[in-house]
């Protein structure tokens, strides 16, 4: 029953070490991956909050819908409006019948000279009849800047989605990167 229960990102990341067993699906990370395991720990200590998630409404559900909103919250701990700095992307990923691939449905940040350097932009496209009405906020609170988007996806397209996350907060210390990744299911 247990082994069935989500693991928290602290369990991931001590699999994944070098020192953990290795059992997740991702394997452990590589000595070429020491970067990302690094950036990965990171985030944990500083406690960047990422959270993607489909919402499954009835609409949808009942067979009413081919979209389902994307939604997206990320939490920036320690966010200094002078020094910090962000950059993030949401991938929505096709299905087999849809010709497989990615495309990038949402995407934000925080000093436009960092993200340009991280994430070129891709030259923009219809995609009217695949995704439609984002929406979002963002906010200063507590010390912590809190991102809230979404965007509707069509669901016959689009079955899984990733965010990519990059947080420095002190953008002249550039060792200082936390970074997250995570991957959700329609």
């Amino acid at each position: 029953m247990a082994s069935t229960l989500e693991s928290t990102l602290t369990e991931i990341w001590l699999d994944r070490c070098y020192w953990g067993y290795g059992k997740r699906a991702e394997g452990k990370w590589s000595d070429k991956q020491f970067d990302k395991e690094i950036a990965d720990l990171n985030a944990l200590v500083l406690g960047l909050g990422v959270e993607l998630t489909f919402n499954d409404d009835w609409a949808e559900i009942l067979g009413g819908s081919d979209f389902d909103a994307l939604k997206v919250k990320l939490r920036f701990p320690n966010f200094d409006l002078q020094e910090s700095v962000y950059a993030w992307k949401v991938y929505a990923i096709k299905n087999k019948m849809s010709g497989g691939g990615e495309d990038v449905v949402m995407s934000g940040g925080r000093d436009a000279r960092v993200q340009a350097e991280l994430w070129p932009e891709p030259e923009p496209k219809d995609r009217s009849r695949t995704v439609r009405n984002r929406q979002g906020t963002d906010r200063y609170t507590d010390g912590d800047y809190v991102v809230e988007e979404s965007v509707e996806v069509n669901t016959q397209v689009y079955c899984r989605a990733r965010i990519d996350v990059k947080y420095w907060p002190d953008r002249n210390d550039p060792a200082a990167l936390a970074e997250r990744v995570m991957l959700v299911d329609d």
